[in-house]
């Protein structure tokens, strides 16, 4: 089993800001925080450990990164 995306946020094995991908879908974001796992609509979201917790983008940030970032962007 895959480590939580906090976790891997922790340990280096993701770096800040990481933005969530199709192949993250249905793991673990933090365990004991709130978070379940991750969803198709949590796709191109940006994730953050910091020592209070699990920091992640809300939809409506993202979709306001991507528009103001043009036609193509990736996520």
């Amino acid at each position: 089993m895959r480590r939580s995306i906090r976790h891997a946020l922790m340990v280096g094995e993701l770096p800040q800001g990481y933005a969530l991908q199709d192949s993250d879908v249905g793991r673990s974001l933090s365990l004991g925080e709130g978070f379940g796992v991750v969803l198709p609509g949590d796709v191109g979201r940006r994730c953050w450990s910091k020592r209070w917790g699990l920091v992640m983008e809300s939809r409506q940030q993202r979709d306001e990164r991507l528009n103001a970032q043009g036609p193509g962007a990736l996520i």
